[in-house]
């Protein structure tokens, strides 16, 4: 993965999906701050590249929101909700369009999400334009710390199941039974596969689903053929009907 293409998922994850979810959650204050706080500890993992969430929770604060910097919100508020479900009475948390405070003064013992969500935003629009910049302090430091740590930054993607034909599903119902029966679908090794089927909705496109045994005689799971395939180092369908002249 390129270091420009780490920047776009970054600014996907935070200004698509992580914005998103705090306006939804604007009129409901506790969700509301927990995702702004979850927010700005990760915006600040990618802005300094840095594990260390207490330290660089602060740093993000006291560089973008000085003006929170005697709140000491780590500790009165990311922990306390995060962990507690709690403020442990350090402010009230609400959601009120009509009480927004436009002079300099402002009661510290509420937050208000319509008062904080702005700036919220404005933190990220700046830090969005130290990544755009070439060679940046901030940009190469999100580049490292998703590289590094490996990071897979969330991302849409379109999903479909793969579809087969009733011929190819047998034919890949065939070959994997005896390749799968018996293993694994899960790392901890509790989900033992019984059985390969074939399911359509139409009678023309099938999808072959990778049954494992019931968990607790209560959830029935399942894989398509492509995903316990890959998570078994098989040969993946697409090579196996093309062994049988099933595919161009």
């Amino acid at each position: 993965m390129t270091g420009e293409q780490v920047i776009k998922d970054i600014k996907q994850a935070f200004g698509v999906y992580g914005l998103g979810d705090i306006n939804h959650n604007i009129d409901r204050p506790l969700s509301c701050f927990i995702l702004c706080f979850c927010f700005l500890d990760q915006l600040a993992a990618y802005r300094f590249n840095s594990n260390r969430s207490h330290s660089r929770f602060n740093t993000i604060i006291e560089k973008y929101l000085p003006h929170y910097n005697s709140f000491r919100l780590y500790e009165t508020l990311r922990n306390k909700l995060l962990h507690s479900y709690s403020t442990k009475d350090a402010y009230m948390l609400f959601s009120d369009k009509s009480f927004i405070e436009e002079n300099e003064f402002r009661n510290m013992d509420l937050l208000n999400t319509y008062v904080f969500v702005p700036e919220i935003e404005n933190v990220y629009k700046k830090i969005e334009t130290e990544f755009d910049k070439p060679n940046s302090e901030a940009k190469n430091c999100a580049i490292k710390f998703v590289l590094e740590n490996k990071i897979h930054v969330i991302t849409s993607k379109n999903f479909d199941f793969m579809n087969y034909t009733s011929e190819q599903a047998e034919v890949l119902i065939k070959h994997y039974t005896p390749l799968m029966k018996d293993k694994y679908l899960d790392e901890a090794k509790e989900l033992k596969i019984v059985a390969i089927i074939k399911e359509s909705q139409d009678g023309i496109n099938y999808i072959v689903k990778v049954l494992p045994n019931r968990m607790q005689q209560v959830v029935q799971f399942w894989r398509e053929i492509w995903k316990a395939a890959e998570f078994l180092n098989l040969e993946s369908p697409e090579q196996v009907l093309k062994g049988h002249n099933l595919l161009p």
